[in-house]
């Protein structure tokens, strides 16, 4: 399954605000480099391409700058059922 031309890439400081402050007072803070797929990606011909069970993470761009990449979990089964987590 090739998927990756799907993919976009952002960097993101989890645990960082924009304004440099921290989200959660826990003296920690990461830059990672994170891949997602666009919603405007995620059609039939993509799903179809996906394992039976896969897991689903969905990415919510403005939550990046308060330092959050996921704003919600779930599972896609039989490429066409999702069930939130």
């Amino acid at each position: 399954m090739t998927i990756s031309k799907n993919l976009k890439r952002a960097n993101v400081t989890l645990n960082q605000k924009e304004n440099g402050g921290e989200l959660l007072d826990l003296n920690w803070e990461r830059e990672v480099g994170v891949y997602y797929v666009p919603n405007n990606e995620l059609g039939p011909n993509f799903l179809k391409r996906l394992p039976g069970v896969c897991g689903a993470a969905f990415v919510k761009k403005s939550l990046f700058e308060l330092g959050i990449i996921i704003a919600h979990e779930g599972m896609l089964i039989d490429n066409q059922f999702l069930v939130h987590a």
